[in-house]
């Protein structure tokens, strides 16, 4: 997979390039914006980037927003995607890709607190401890920390250390939908890349790609808000289904089924609680 395939993030892609072309590559990234336009999806292809053996210039695509934000030349570094480097990190089994967050508390050593979330305990376990070592690969280390807004401040102090001094060659992207939520030290020592809401029509075919009939991808392309992710999420559910089924109750009603409707309706939105919570227990805490 390209960076180039993160679509709609040409800016963030932008920022991120220019630096890369100035030789000043900052060792700690914010990468933010709302839930599911691909934070994920671009930290971990600008890991790949780093990781990568044997980078390559590209060709810019004018994604709408001019050349020009690539740095100036119409091209782009991007990783070869054929080295062993760039294979391992895109298994995420390459053992200088980090992928750390909150579930990494139940392998914490005998005794330490395994609280689910990312506690001072995880960041000492997992990126302090590791960063102060030479990387395996002798290339990068990179670390990606999701939903790092769940840090709490004694964690967030902790990793300011590894901010302030960090070794060479070791790079923390961190995510959120939360920028705010850091600390002004932690924010001052990251560099702030914006991601921004998808195209409608782009979700809408990446839905019909995924299976979605046409009603069903207009839909949720309409109702994710340009939020490829949740576009997903919901797709993959019944709900639709539950919307055209009340819809056709709907044109049948009279006095005497409305109690049953109302009754219909409410069970039905405690279903769907229910079975997102279970689903999803990481989108219940932002």
């Amino acid at each position: 997979m390209s960076i180039l395939e993160c679509f709609g993030q040409a800016g963030a892609i932008g920022r991120l390039q220019r630096a890369r072309n100035a030789q000043r590559v900052p060792h700690g990234y914010i990468f933010h914006g709302p839930e599911g336009v691909g934070k994920g999806l671009l930290a971990r292809q600008w890991a790949k980037l780093l990781l990568c053996g044997r980078p390559r210039r590209r060709a810019w695509p004018d994604q709408g927003i001019g050349i020009h934000h690539a740095g100036g030349d119409g091209e782009i570094d991007d990783c070869c995607d054929s080295c062993d480097d760039c294979r391992l990190a895109e298994a995420e089994t390459h053992p200088d890709l980090h992928i750390i967050n909150k579930n990494l508390a139940k392998y914490l050593p005998p005794g330490k607190l395994k609280q689910i979330s990312l506690s001072i305990d995880v960041i000492r376990e997992f990126v302090i401890k590791p960063a102060g070592v030479f990387p395996i690969r002798n290339r990068a280390r990179v670390f990606i920390i999701e939903q790092a807004d769940s840090m709490k401040r004694e964690a967030q102090n902790a990793l300011l250390k590894t901010l302030e001094e960090p070794p060479a060659s070791t790079f923390l992207i961190l995510l959120t939908t939360r920028p705010n939520w850091f600390l002004p030290t932690v924010r001052s020592r990251c560099q702030s890349v914006r991601l921004v809401r998808l195209p409608k029509d782009f979700i809408y075919n990446k839905l019909r790609e995924s299976g979605a009939d046409e009603a069903q991808a207009r839909y949720w392309a309409d109702f994710s808000e340009g939020r490829l992710g949740r576009a997903l999420k919901l797709a993959g559910m019944d709900i639709y289904d539950k919307k055209c089924e009340l819809v056709g109750l709907l044109g049948q009603l009279d006095y005497g089924k409305a109690l049953s409707l109302a009754a219909w309706i409410t069970n039905q939105a405690k279903e769907f609680g229910r079975s997102w919570c279970n689903d999803h227990p990481d989108d219940t805490t932002t």
